[in-house]
């Protein structure tokens, strides 16, 4: 005997209706007599010590106590009945997908495994089909925007994560981590660019000639290079693993000798255009030349 604890405690009665393991057996889905329905998941209150269970979802009451259950065998969904009503719930974001009243009072259910059909079995023997159309339930304002409380997890909170953990398959959605992580790239980002700009600056303008001849190209080989240039070494690359043709290897090694070639080539032009270019004047316009 590791944990004792009473579900509805809370309560006048503390009687349990129902209790049956969801999918992957680390959460309960319970529902009192009256028809409160609440979920206990296995998770460790601290970082170190034993998994205990302990109360992580509840759900809008029943009309009354729970007659069928059926687990989903694709995600986190349960299909829970109380006499003639039913009802689709998403225990992770804990939200009510679909409940009705039926004309009937079903005495067992089940949920196909591809999550598009639910099956009713009434007290006359007949077997009863419905279309299920709900193929992202594990989305919405909740998940993507809200703290929600993934097993086996100590407490709720804001997850992305494309895959489950070993516990557990389930994606976590939250944008908010995606969109404080873009608003602090983006604040970085403004800072380290007015640095730049002031560093280059001061470089080329204010710094000694005999530094600036040594910084100025130490900081233009360790600028990264620009996502065009990443795109067209990744695209020649791609290329020359297919053919020996424009882009083949033996061709790509030329690429760094006609870079510097055309790098030195320039060089004696630049300075003769540059050289045709007056310096500019200080001195202000006259005032019959202005052309205001």
């Amino acid at each position: 005997m590791r944990q004792t604890f009473q579900p509805f405690a809370d309560l006048g009665d503390t009687s349990v209706a129902q209790a049956r393991y969801l999918l992957g057996d680390v959460s309960v889905s319970f529902v009192a007599r009256s028809g409160e329905h609440r979920i206990f998941s296995l998770f460790r209150p601290g970082e170190k010590g034993d998994r205990i269970f302990g109360q992580t979802k509840e759900f809008p009451a029943l009309p009354g106590p729970a007659t069928a259950f059926a687990p989903s065998l694709r995600n986190k969904a349960i299909l829970v009945t109380a006499g003639s009503f039913a009802t689709l719930r998403y225990v992770t974001t804990e939200a009510v997908r679909w409940g009705q009243e039926l004309p009937f009072a079903p005495v067992a259910c089940a949920i196909d495994g591809k999550f598009e059909h639910l099956v009713f079995l009434d007290e006359a023997g007949s077997i009863h089909l419905f279309d299920l159309d709900d193929p992202h339930p594990e989305a919405g304002l909740h998940a993507f925007f809200g703290k929600v409380w993934y097993e086996g997890a100590s407490e709720p909170a804001y997850v992305w994560q494309s895959t489950g953990g070993s516990d557990e398959f389930e994606p976590k959605l939250s944008m908010m981590p995606l969109i404080f992580g873009s608003l602090k790239g983006t604040a970085y980002a403004l800072v380290s660019r007015s640095i730049a700009l002031l560093t280059a600056v001061y470089t080329a303008q204010f710094c000694i000639r005999r530094s600036s001849a040594s910084s100025k190209p130490a900081m233009e080989i360790a600028r990264p290079p620009s996502s065009v240039v990443l795109g067209f070494l990744a695209a020649a690359g791609w290329r020359a693993d297919r053919d020996d043709g424009a882009f083949g290897p033996s061709r790509l090694r030329r690429l760094p000798l006609l870079a510097a070639a055309a790098g030195f080539a320039w060089g004696p032009v630049a300075r003769q255009r540059n050289s045709r270019i007056k310096p500019g004047s200080n001195s202000s316009p006259s005032p019959r030349s202005s052309p205001w």
